[in-house]
């Protein structure tokens, strides 16, 4: 038993021994509670313990993202939200007068990668006279909206974009709005491809002005006149901008017709049927005029809606003449004129001292005599 004393007792003076010659070092030794610490990707803070009984002091590798606060006893470290679209790391330094520690801190992404969509057409043809369209942005991330024209103007509300072409006295022009999202260091872009018709491409305008109505084959009164040709003259007047024209003196001087346009397929749209001419004569009936599609032959009509088009045809002398093309046609129903109605009563008839188109036909510019 006295052997086994003496080999215990050698080791704990030598451990003596070494604690008085680190006794100051031990003093300055930084503890803490962990040394790793994760956040989600929406940030926050978090609160690590530290023990030293001498002064000490922390900071940050990155301070952009992350702060850290000294307290009592311990550091508090506050992260912001991660937009950057990955996850990131930083390191916290704790230092003493002779010890240092690190806490290494990570922070998720558990979002979608940067994205942006725009809810809108990718190219817009806009009209001469000025037009406003909107479209609206998805994306969590900021984004802001560019034109490269001083001839478009953009206002955003929360999502919603509206842009603003003002009236083009020019000719055709182009422009780009640019959509651009930013999260962290990434962005991305998109693209609407803006154009703007001049007058002369506009076909609203195209429509106005002076034409001869043309056919395949022409009726005068109930006779058949197989001739193609220029049959009757009228003007087509402007009534309100992009919605409707008036048509005049068309198959009898003094009608007019008022017809609609859809500027969306830029059509002309004649609904037939409706009182176009109303002429009151002396010592006799009052007669009422109404422009419907014939079937000359049975003494039949039809109403319905027909079509104008812009585009080009023969005015029988020269070819790619502009022209409005007419379409909707019911079979049955391939010709074009007037009906009248004599005073009261409820009888409709054919004029027998009138022209009426029959077959393929369509307005072509021309005026009257030549």
């Amino acid at each position: 038993m006295r052997r086994l004393f003496v080999m215990f007792t050698i080791p704990l003076l030598i451990f003596s021994a070494c604690g008085e010659e680190t006794k100051e070092e031990i003093a300055d030794v930084l503890i803490i509670s962990q040394n790793e610490v994760a956040f989600p990707m929406e940030g926050g803070t978090a609160t690590v313990s530290v023990g030293c009984p001498s002064e000490w002091h922390s900071s940050v590798s990155d301070q952009s993202w992350i702060t850290s606060t000294d307290n009592e006893g311990k550091v508090t470290i506050t992260v912001s939200a991660n937009t950057t679209g990955d996850s990131r790391r930083a390191v916290v330094s704790l230092e003493s007068a002779t010890d240092r520690k690190e806490i290494h801190i990570s922070q998720s992404w558990s979002g979608s990668a940067l994205s942006l969509k725009i809810n809108g057409p990718e190219s817009i043809e806009l009209d001469s006279e000025g037009e406003s369209f909107m479209f609206s942005v998805e994306t969590d991330s900021e984004w802001k909206v560019e034109t490269n024209a001083s001839w478009l103007t953009t206002n955003s509300n929360g999502s919603l974009v509206n842009v603003t072409a003002t009236a083009n006295g020019e000719g055709h022009r182009d422009a780009t709005v640019t959509v651009t999202a930013t999260a962290g260091g990434k962005s991305e872009s998109k693209e609407i491809k803006i154009s703007q018709i001049s007058r002369d491409e506009n076909p609203y305008f195209q429509m106005l002005g002076s034409f001869g109505l043309y056919a395949e084959r022409w009726y005068y009164g109930g006779n058949a006149i197989n001739v193609p040709g220029i049959g009757s003259y009228c003007t087509i007047e402007q009534k309100e901008y992009g919605k409707s024209f008036t048509i005049k003196d068309l198959f009898v001087e003094g009608s007019e017709y008022e017809v609609s346009y859809d500027k969306d397929t830029k059509k002309m749209v004649l609904t037939l049927g409706s009182l176009c001419l109303t002429r009151a004569f002396e010592q006799s009936d009052t007669y009422y005029y109404y422009l419907v599609q014939p079937n000359i032959t049975e003494r039949k009509f039809e109403t319905g809606i027909l079509y104008g088009t812009v585009g080009t045809a023969t005015d029988g002398k020269s070819d790619n003449c502009q022209a409005i093309l007419l379409d909707g046609f019911d079979e049955a129903y391939g010709s074009l004129g007037l009906i009248v109605r004599i005073g009261a009563t409820t009888d409709l008839a054919m004029l027998s001292d009138v022209y009426y188109a029959d077959g393929k036909m369509y307005f072509v510019r021309a005026e009257k005599g030549e």
